[in-house]
């Protein structure tokens, strides 16, 4: 009994010795349009691949929901060739959709090199913030998988710099004042 008093008693003083929070923390505002940006990921289906692009990227925050985010974007992909496989290039548009955290998006991607081409339909899932996001898609081939590099199941990395433009444009308009 006289440990969980002495505990008790420290618990207490400890938490009584705390300086207070002066810091800022940043409140994200929510976005009244999309802002444009550059996209960038990388990532693998059997081997390697990276793309870039443009994207339209909006975002809301609301402090008793959290935030969400909607991306629009177009690409081009590129699987450099390996031994066994050649090159592929894809055009890629996407959507999707992120809500405190969870991810989910469409990406119709046509695939193609000197021998076959490919179209194809990827729903994903992952984790995401809007500026950094972690996917898992599954490729639905309408030729079959054609290309020995590309396989049905991908992980995606994804950049994408439409926070960082926005966060910049804040900022630029709070200094000019």
């Amino acid at each position: 009994m006289k440990f969980l008093l002495c505990v008790l008693l420290f618990s207490t003083t400890a938490a009584r010795a705390q300086t207070t929070d002066t810091t800022k923390g940043y409140v994200p505002e929510t976005w009244d349009r999309h802002y444009g940006g550059i996209r960038a990921s990388f990532g693998v289906h059997r081997h390697f691949f990276t793309e870039l692009g443009y994207s339209l990227q909006r975002f809301a925050y609301r402090a008793t929901h959290g935030f969400a985010v909607s991306n629009y974007y177009g690409s081009f992909e590129w699987t450099p060739k390996t031994s066994g496989s050649d090159g592929v290039y894809g055009i890629k548009l996407g959507a999707e959709t992120i809500y405190n955290g969870p991810c989910i998006g469409l990406e119709l991607i046509y695939r193609f090199n000197s021998n076959e081409d490919d179209f194809v339909a990827m729903p994903k899932i992952g984790f995401g913030l809007g500026l950094i996001n972690l996917t898992y898609g599954y490729n639905i081939s309408v030729n079959k998988h054609p290309f020995g590099g590309i396989g049905e199941h991908q992980f995606t990395l994804e950049l994408n710099s439409n926070m960082l433009i926005h966060h910049w444009k804040i900022e630029k308009r709070k200094n000019r004042k």
